[in-house]
């Protein structure tokens, strides 16, 4: 009877993480809004790609916008957008979609491991552990390079001769999103190994090779210029706070493990034994993206492409029936199970509250769409593009920023790239300060009541995100001649 009840207990669980995996997801993707400011940019750079514009500028050239995500994501948005139509929906449908295969492709493998019932609850587990991030549902690196690992994981247990060939596929595109994309990957290439020798691994990586470079091939995606974007990366620093987050967030998703461990009444000297060289991997792997993670401006959002390798580990625990061990094991188990479960439940319900806040809070973006258009529609035959006013409208205002990319207007200046640039020491070169002077842009509309251009950038508050001399010569040239809802009209005067 007990027994039962934990299933039924477990079952409702895991259908709940289900549930708001399809609710939250689908709600988000409808509303006419962003809120992180990288999907801001995917969106706007992709739509750029899409009218053969390049993904990475030199790294002075006027247009701010190239940060160093690798082309495929870029490329994946901007075929939709142009099969479809470029809009806020078709730019954030590929993200989601990539969730949604993820679990899928999840619940594949865990059948194969463990069959329905305990599927579920696996899959129950990863919807949980993954809904403490928001990003899942955006159209970000981080969904893409979840559903890479869940292909690969799929591609080493199917047992095929071809079965190198998924594995190229996943680890060619995961390179290709993330450059350090094959340390994630180091675990399936380790299986891999295990199941289908050295040969098949060369294959795979072979093939993963081919695959991350093919992008670049394209004229509008230079990989000279993308490694140099890169190389500009490396200058942002370690954040020990970061990392001691990210190392804290790691181990509890490893006692996790422990618990079902001790719950199963594992021998953990067997365990390790049989496993040894996965565990080894898997531990090294997690430490070195503990530490890319401790970028400043990274976080544990990091470990999302991980989760499935900490279910496999899972899999393998409860892969057999319940074995007699003592009670005060069982015990031990259960209560680390539940704190474990409380916390990331909690997280998730902390995560998607926050979330649906923001959404609320902002339901009015659809009537600052159309003053928007109102604008294009006035001041028809005139380059437009959103800037930036000061910090508290930053979060908000931005997201609008590629709907007058859609419609064919110049992209000047990213937030969310400058702020990168300025963290790697780029400052805004003299070639962009003269797009002002000489008027590229007719049209500025500058959050209402602020002052144009006064942000300051996420990793250090105290400095201004455009200099002295960009804002001068805004001011010299461009004078405020409209007052609307939501925003300033700053028109060239010459």
């Amino acid at each position: 009877m007990i027994k039962e009840n934990i299933h039924k207990a477990v079952t409702l669980y895991s259908f709940i993480g289900l549930a708001a995996i399809i609710f939250i997801g689908v709600t988000y993707v409808c509303w006419v809004g962003f809120i992180d400011h990288g999907e801001v940019n995917m969106s706007a750079v992709s739509w750029l790609l899409a009218e053969g514009k390049p993904v990475y500028t030199d790294l002075n050239a006027n247009e701010r916008y190239s940060l160093q995500h690798g082309p495929i994501i870029y490329l994946v948005t901007a075929g939709i957008m142009r099969f479809m139509e470029p809009s806020l929906l078709t730019a954030k449908v590929p993200g989601y979609v990539a969730l949604v295969l993820s679990i899928i492709i999840s619940a594949i493998c865990f059948y194969r491991l463990v069959g329905v019932k305990k599927a579920i609850f696996l899959i129950g587990l990863e919807t949980w552990i993954l809904l403490k991030w928001s990003f899942i549902f955006m159209n970000r690196d981080d969904s893409f390079m979840l559903l890479c690992m869940a292909m690969g994981l799929l591609s080493v247990m199917t047992r095929s001769n071809k079965n190198f060939i998924g594995i190229g596929i996943s680890l060619g595109i995961l390179v290709n999103l993330k450059i350090h994309g094959f340390i994630y990957f180091l675990p399936i290439l380790v299986l891999a190994y295990k199941y289908d020798g050295w040969k098949k691994v060369v294959w795979g990586i072979l093939l993963a090779f081919a695959i991350a470079l093919i992008p670049f091939l394209l004229p509008e995606i230079s990989l000279v210029n993308y490694l140099q974007w890169l190389l500009q990366s490396t200058a942002h620093g370690i954040s020990i706070k970061i990392f001691v987050g990210n190392l804290s967030y790691t181990l509890l998703l490893v006692f996790l493990i422990v618990a079902m461990g001790l719950l199963y009444g594992v021998n953990w000297n067997s365990f390790y034994q049989e496993h040894r060289t996965l565990i080894i991997t898997s531990a090294i792997s997690t430490l070195m993206i503990n530490i890319i993670g401790a970028k400043l401006g990274s976080g544990n959002y990091h470990l999302i492409p991980l989760v499935p390798i900490l279910l496999y580990f899972v899999a393998l625990i409860i892969k057999v029936n319940l074995v007699n061990t003592s009670k005060k094991k069982m015990h031990a188990g259960v209560v680390l199970a539940v704190i474990v479960l409380l916390v990331v439940s909690g997280n998730a319900i902390n995560s998607q509250k926050r979330l649906l806040e923001k959404i609320h809070k902002y339901s009015y973006a659809a009537n600052v769409i159309e003053e928007i258009r109102a604008v294009e529609s006035n001041y028809n035959g005139n380059t437009i593009e959103i800037g930036y006013g000061e910090d508290k409208n930053y979060s908000f205002y931005r997201q609008f920023n590629p709907l007058l990319v859609f419609d064919g207007n110049p992209y000047l200046v990213d937030g969310a790239a400058l702020m990168d640039m300025q963290l790697a020491g780029l400052p805004i070169p003299q070639t962009t300060i003269s797009d002002l002077t000489n008027g590229k842009i007719k049209i500025w509309l500058i959050p209402k009541g602020d002052e144009p251009f006064l942000l300051h950038s996420y990793y250090d508050s105290s400095h201004a995100l455009f200099e002295k001399s960009f804002c001068d010569t805004f001011k010299e040239h461009y004078s405020l001649v409209e007052e609307l809802i939501y925003f300033d009209v700053w028109v060239y005067r010459g």
